[in-house]
């Protein structure tokens, strides 16, 4: 094979093991059911705050560490990790803090690109530490705008909202009693009076449950693997043919020596 050839087919074959297996990881982090929220400290920031997130409950029993992923638009659409597996902190029975490993300006150039305004997706993904699968997921959103020349961010609940209950003031009883009266004849003691106010409309509780929402992926995943297989094809494909260019090379020279 060509000296130009080798670094092709070996990026090809890189490349496509690599998007294969960004589809392999989405694929299975997209089983993942959303566990609830996350509420950002600082509620409100700059590009260059790097905030820490906390869970609002605690992660599924069948995992035993966490980690974050953000995404958004333009080059944010794949994913990419902004905070590393670990179980610093990490709890399955309650709420518990994330912080994150560097501000969005930062994450933007790590991608090679500029922050934009827009809306990224925070995602903390409870896991299991060997095989890294999802059990679960928390997330919220961080709208960033441009005023006055600086770019910053402010929350939202982001996917799934707590449960709220309302109850009405239950229903009062009222009782009145005349009091006796007499004169100088008879004495009589008037009938008691009670009156009860109607009841109310009966009690009504209003519950609302966030949907049991998938984890976001970010690039579509069958995208993701077919173009790691063509890539992978590819240099595979470059890689043979220039073996079997040497062999006719070396069989030429044998018969012509």
């Amino acid at each position: 094979m060509s000296d130009r050839r080798k670094p092709i087919a070996a990026a090809s074959v890189l490349s496509g093991l690599t998007l294969i297996g960004c589809a392999v990881f989405g694929a299975i982090n997209a089983n993942a059911a959303s566990l609830g929220t996350l509420t950002v400290d600082p509620a409100t920031g700059l590009d260059i705050t790097v905030p820490k997130v906390h869970t609002s409950a605690g992660c599924s029993a069948d995992s035993d560490a966490y980690n974050a992923y953000v995404t958004g638009p333009g080059a944010f659409s794949a994913g990419l990790l902004i905070a590393d597996t670990n179980d610093v902190g990490f709890s399955k029975t309650a709420g518990f803090d994330v912080q994150l490993k560097m501000n969005m300006k930062d994450a933007a150039k790590d991608l090679s690109t500029d922050l934009t305004a827009g809306t990224y997706t925070v995602t903390v993904n409870c896991v299991n530490s060997f095989s890294l699968e999802s059990k679960g997921t928390f997330g919220t959103d961080l709208v960033f705008a441009l005023k006055d020349g600086v770019l910053g961010y402010t929350t939202t609940g982001g996917p799934g909202s707590t449960p709220t209950t309302t109850t009405p003031p239950s229903s009062t009883a009222t009782t009145t009693t005349a009091p006796p009266t007499s004169t100088s004849t008879s004495t009589s003691e008037s009938t008691v009076a009670t009156a009860t106010t109607p009841a109310g409309p009966a009690e009504t509780i209003s519950t609302t449950v966030p949907p049991q929402n998938l984890a976001s992926t970010g690039a579509d995943v069958g995208l993701l693997m077919l173009l790691g297989s063509v890539l992978l094809i590819f240099g595979v494909a470059l890689w043979a043919a220039g073996r079997k260019r040497q062999r006719e090379d070396a069989l030429l020279a044998e018969y012509y020596r």
